[in-house]
């Protein structure tokens, strides 16, 4: 049977050259999703199109958590259905039989998978489309050729309107995984934020004053350091303030007060420097509490 869900918050990033410092009670899974969202953002942030945005979006959390299809349904011109939106992504090529298939179909609000939660607003599971009965699921037909079995549907949300329903597919059936609602609804959140109002920049600059707005509401600090003895940063986020009780200016720049190491426990930065080297090294995303 369909589960449908209530909105969960998340906190989220991506592997990306932008580094983040986690708060000590946040778990490495945790830092994991923060930095998946992190990279999504970053990735979509100069996007042009909405559909752009979206598949680097169904790309990016297939890839990362292990999803083999995503599709995306956005509202037609006069907003009485969902079409087949162009962004989609399948792990194998066979499944794009499963994709043409889908081009052919439409969901009125309340119908079907994506019908639901488009009506609904929030995110659905379904632990095995390919047991569902047709008015679960209209294309059951279409998954069981292909094998599809587990699916999420989630909605992309901007000022309370479906800007678009994306949905996820495992190959095997699996109850409700909270984690994966959680993680993916995250993305949907800060996706819906990102493409509020005009798809292309209106004026110089803009562009990245959004994805500054974005980096400063994560949690945690985002940095940009340099890889030296002193630990020279860059650039610092927002969230600095709260995290360490200094500013940005006084721990970035060539004006500042306070070197980031001066404020890190010297029992710790052996080890935290290591691993930041380590991680340089082999362009990997670290965790370490300190």
């Amino acid at each position: 049977m369909p589960t449908p869900l209530h909105k969960t918050a998340s906190h989220v990033t991506v592997p990306c050259p932008v580094e983040r410092v986690q708060p000590p009670f946040e778990s490495e899974q945790s830092a994991a999703e923060a930095q998946l969202l992190q990279s999504i953002m970053l990735a979509i942030a100069g996007a042009q199109r909405f559909e752009v945005a979206l598949e680097t979006v169904l790309q990016y959390v297939c890839q990362n958590m292990g999803w083999v299809f995503a599709e995306a349904w956005v509202p037609n011109a006069d907003n009485t259905l969902l079409e087949c939106s162009s962004a989609w992504y399948g792990s194998r090529s066979s499944l794009r039989d499963f994709r043409v298939a889908s081009e052919h179909f439409t969901f009125a609000s309340g119908v079907g998978l994506p019908g639901r939660v488009w009506l609904s607003k929030e995110p659905e599971w379904i632990p095995d489309v390919a047991q569902s009965s047709e008015q679960e699921f209209l294309r059951v037909q279409f998954a069981q050729t292909m094998g599809l079995k587990a699916a999420l549907a989630v909605p992309v949300l901007s000022n309370s309107e479906v800007l678009a329903v994306v949905v996820f597919f495992l190959t095997e059936s699996s109850p409700l995984d909270e984690q994966s609602v959680q993680v993916i609804s995250g993305v949907a959140a800060q996706l819906g934020s990102v493409i509020q109002g005009e798809q292309t920049e209106a004026t110089p600059g803009q562009g990245q004053r959004r994805l500054s707005s974005l980096i400063d509401a994560l949690p945690g600090i985002v940095f940009v350091g340099g890889n030296d003895p002193e630990w020279s940063m860059k650039y610092l986020s927002e969230g600095c303030l709260k995290l360490t009780g200094y500013r940005s200016e006084e721990l970035a720049g060539l004006q500042r007060s306070l070197s980031y190491n001066a404020i890190c426990h010297q029992d710790d930065l052996p080890l935290l420097l290591q691993s930041i080297d380590r991680a340089i090294v082999h362009k990997e995303p670290y965790v370490v509490e300190y």
